[in-house]
């Protein structure tokens, strides 16, 4: 992946979050439990709530910054209910690939090895919710290293969203949640039984799961959420949910509107880039060519006329074919007069040739698919003749 498309991808993520946060199918998993009886705790990691926090200046640094949100139950009366922490680790990730560079081949799929620690820090926004119904705040913490099995397994789900996400897709069958086939697609990350317990974070649910599953003939603690409500207090609560439902629904309209151009453009941009990886083939690129298909791909033809001026044209099929020339030519001969031989030749002529390659892309649009750079030289000089000879789009000019 190019290190623009790196940069785009997350930019694309960030300009759609409100939509995903309100339409995107999220789950929720038992991460871990522990503790003697009357001290023990249930942790679980929220799968929708798996965002990248990486500093915009270290966007493209081998080391990506993840978050995941846990929400921990509590069986000691001394604790608190339950709480919510945004725990952030640091996440390897892979260096861009540009046009033309060889790439390595993929390893054989195995568990990754397990360190001995990983990098941790506490978010913005975490919480605990007192027996006494009071929210009260978790403080944001420096980065420490952590070998706690809840922090390892948060760490492992936290890099790894996008098999994460393949496995919930996997898992989702026509007859539930299969999962069986949830735990075969987190054995390649080293995971195992993660137990599916919730579509959503309700946190009354999981206090259900822990007590009613977990904790199965504990004594409950007594807490707010314990004592019946009166009439008045439903009545208000109706009200309450009523008023933040339609906020949602609002909410989700206006992230759609924005979103869905977004994603759409996504799509035929992914589209349109698996196109022209395949006019080009296997086709090996020298870096004059890398460097212009890394500017141009996608970018609209109208765009290489404006740059480049009033071209040569060819057509082949759905492909057109958009060719520019510059020639050298100082060559000269020196002739014996008297036998009207070549005694002597000096001088060179150089020709290069750049042909830019445009496809339709899904919506019937055409865009530079390909640039390819031929040079034809006889003699010595001429200099580098297709130095120059590309125009750059405009700045801040992007792909459709």
């Amino acid at each position: 992946m190019s290190a623009r498309a790196t940069l785009s991808r997350r930019v694309l993520g960030v300009a759609a979050l409100g939509l995903f946060a309100v339409s995107a199918q999220a789950g929720v998993v038992l991460l871990h439990s522990e503790g003697a009886v009357g001290q023990r705790r249930a942790y679980f990691a929220d799968l929708g709530r798996i965002q990248d926090r990486t500093p915009m200046e270290q966007i493209l640094a081998p080391v990506a910054i993840r978050q995941i949100d846990v929400y921990t139950v509590f069986e000691s009366a001394a604790e608190a209910d339950w709480s919510v922490v945004p725990l952030q680790f640091e996440c390897a990730q892979p260096p861009p690939q540009y046009p033309g560079r060889r790439k390595r081949a993929p390893a054989a799929a195995e568990p990754p090895p397990r360190a001995d620690s990983v990098g941790l820090q506490v978010g913005e926004g975490g919480y605990r919710m007192s027996r006494e119904g009071q929210r009260l705040g978790i403080a944001a913490a420096a980065w420490r290293p952590a070998n706690e099995a809840v922090a390892s397994r948060a760490q492992a789900l936290a890099c790894n969203e996008v098999p994460v996400r393949e496995a919930e897709n996997a898992a989702r069958g026509g007859d539930g949640f299969d999962q069986a086939r949830f735990d075969a697609a987190l054995e390649p990350l080293g995971l195992r039984s993660l137990r599916w317990v919730a579509d959503t974070p309700d946190f009354f649910a999981l206090r259900e799961v822990a007590w009613s599953g977990l904790w199965v003939g504990a004594q409950r603690p007594k807490s707010a959420g314990d004592r019946p409500l009166s009439v008045a207090e439903k009545a208000q609560y109706q009200r309450e949910h009523a008023a933040i439902a339609q906020t949602m629904a609002r909410l989700a309209a206006q992230a759609q509107q924005y979103g869905d151009p977004l994603l759409r453009k996504h799509r035929v941009d992914q589209a349109f880039a698996a196109k022209a990886a395949s006019i080009r083939g296997q086709r090996r690129l020298d870096p004059k060519e890398a460097s212009a298909i890394m500017v141009w791909q996608g970018q609209p033809e109208q765009r290489v006329l404006e740059r480049m001026g009033r071209a040569e044209l060819q057509q082949s099929g759905e492909l057109r074919l958009l060719s520019y020339s510059r020639e050298h030519d100082d060559r000269s001969q020196l002739v014996n007069r008297a036998s009207g031989q070549v005694v002597a030749e000096q001088g060179a002529h150089s020709r290069c040739v750049v042909t830019f390659v445009v496809a339709p892309d899904q919506d019937g649009s055409p865009r530079v698919a390909d640039v390819r750079i031929e040079v034809q030289s006889t003699g010595i000089g001429g200099g580098d003749l297709c130095q120059g000879s590309i125009q750059v789009p405009e700045p801040g000019a992007q792909a459709r």
